[in-house]
């Protein structure tokens, strides 16, 4: 679990460095991180005899280009994603509210505003168990012209965990 504190400062602050201290400023310094990462990976993907070093993501291959895609989404009380694995990388931070996540293994976690947890291949489900909407900002990696729906792949509940 990533947790995102704004960085503290003396004196009044510009209208610029008000607006980067807010939800969206934070989300936004992920997902640059993210993508620098990704760049860093493809970059580093030769060894030092040139020949091609072992893909970075399990889930997704770096030999192809990859697509980045940026979007909120809102979770009411009650809302599931269902059970579901990627078929890259993604990073969903937290804006509001607190978000449920089960693993493969039946563990709940949970995150709350500004926080930030990374996901990919492992099949997992994304709940509200609250009482009011969770906000979200979700950052997708994957190759090149993937929409949406080719990102996210349904999958049955593992044993013994809960239903979606």
């Amino acid at each position: 679990m990533v947790t995102i504190t704004p960085p503290t400062t003396t004196g009044p602050l510009s209208a610029g460095e008000r607006a980067g201290r807010g939800w969206l400023g934070r989300v936004l310094a992920i997902a640059g991180a993210l993508c620098l990462g990704v760049a860093w990976m493809i970059a580093s993907r030769s060894g030092s005899d040139g020949a091609p070093a072992a893909p970075p993501l399990a889930a997704s291959s770096l030999a192809t280009p990859i697509g980045v895609s940026v979007y909120a989404s809102v979770y009411e009380p009650g809302q599931s994603s269902g059970w579901h694995r990627h078929e890259g990388t993604h990073v969903v931070t937290v804006v509001s509210g607190t978000l449920a996540v089960y693993d493969d293994d039946c563990i709940r976690r949970t995150y709350a505003a500004g926080d930030a947890y990374i996901g990919g291949p492992n099949p997992h489900m994304a709940r509200n168990d609250g009482g009011g909407p969770v906000h979200m900002v979700v950052t997708n990696v994957s190759g090149l012209g993937a929409s949406a729906s080719d990102f996210s792949v349904p999958v049955s509940a593992p044993d013994g965990c809960l239903p979606s």
